[in-house]
């Protein structure tokens, strides 16, 4: 998870435990010919999206509406060179 999401459930669920794969730094984004990102230094957004989660027998949620949507818009970005 990048660091600038995971910050607040991290200090709010998990006493700051939470790990991240990768640092911010190795997180940064050169450009995206794709998408006009509000803050390029953090480049992420929200979008309402449909879908019903499912708990698949564990304690995680998953949506598997949102997971597909996610593969669609990075298939895109590659396809552009972002």
């Amino acid at each position: 998870m990048a660091p600038i999401l995971s910050a607040f459930p991290s200090r709010q669920f998990y006493a700051g435990k939470l790990k991240d794969g990768i640092g911010a730094d190795d997180r940064v984004l050169k450009s995206s010919k794709s998408f006009a990102f509000p803050n390029p230094a953090k480049p992420m957004f929200f979008s309402h999206t449909a879908g019903n989660e499912d708990n698949n027998n564990t304690r995680s949620l998953v949506n598997r509406f949102v997971s597909a949507l996610f593969i669609e818009i990075k298939k895109k970005h590659a396809q552009i060179g972002s």
